[in-house]
């Protein structure tokens, strides 16, 4: 009981001192170098890395090479009210089996604010459950044919989190017609800290890893509803070869 009794003073303690630095956003010409020095053109590819920066700050970085194109990826992504509609597909489903310790239960746009998303989740850890909404506020911006999606999460004192957020990049992949790139970088400081000790890499990349696989797939199967049929089978052609691979 007394060792109980500490552990809860302690993640109290560090709850209350709980910072992280703000996520630094980096610029079109600083992604694309880092893009180009581990991605290949027209080669189907996902890599990611997850860092534990200290101060309950978890960070984790993106990098994917798939086919695709920017004025298409736009209309998807910047479109913030359909997101519920293709996002959440099988998203709590693990390809490999078994169950995740985190759900997202819901995702819907607070009207009238379009930029607003609210996201229902469940946690199941074996020494943390809980279920809440977390909001997000969306934002767009695009410079020639380079698109930027930000989100940054909207504070709650009844929140697990202190803060979050992320951008995703996508850029259109050089000398490689029909294929993009994206870059994706995420921060979250997690108020308490015994959430934080109950999430080691291992759960964490089995948390993310499938899921960002999940999305990706369903990104997918959206934007083949833009595709004309000669592109769209092409497209088609692609994948199905990158996964033999």
């Amino acid at each position: 009981m007394r060792r109980l009794a500490a552990l809860l003073i302690f993640s109290l303690v560090f709850s209350l001192v709980a910072s992280g630095e703000p996520l630094e956003h980096l610029s079109d010409a600083a992604v694309l170098e880092i893009l180009s020095a581990r991605l290949r053109p027209g080669e189907e590819t996902t890599t990611r890395s997850i860092k534990r920066l200290g101060h309950h700050t978890i960070e984790m970085e993106t990098l994917i090479s798939t086919d695709g194109e920017i004025k298409i990826a736009d209309r998807i992504l910047s479109d913030f009210d359909r997101y519920p509609q293709w996002v959440l597909q099988n998203i709590n489903r693990a390809p490999g089996g078994g169950d995740y310790y985190v759900h997202l239960d819901k995702l819907f746009i607070n009207a009238p604010e379009k930029n607003l998303l609210t996201a229902l989740v469940t946690i199941n850890l074996p020494l943390f459950k809980a279920s809440q909404d977390c909001q997000f506020r969306l934002g767009k911006e695009l410079h020639g044919d380079n698109l930027t999606i930000t989100a940054m999460a909207i504070p709650n004192k009844k929140s697990v989190l202190e803060s979050m957020e992320g951008y995703i990049k996508i850029l259109p992949a050089p000398h490689s017609r029909g294929w993009i790139w994206a870059y994706v970088k995420t921060r979250t400081v997690i108020k308490n800290w015994l959430l934080y000790e109950a999430l080691p890499e291992k759960v964490l990349g089995r948390e993310s890893a499938d899921r960002l696989q999940t999305v990706l797939d369903n990104y997918h199967r959206e934007e083949d509803k833009f595709r004309a049929p000669a592109s769209l089978k092409i497209a088609g052609k692609k994948r199905k070869r990158a996964k033999q691979e």
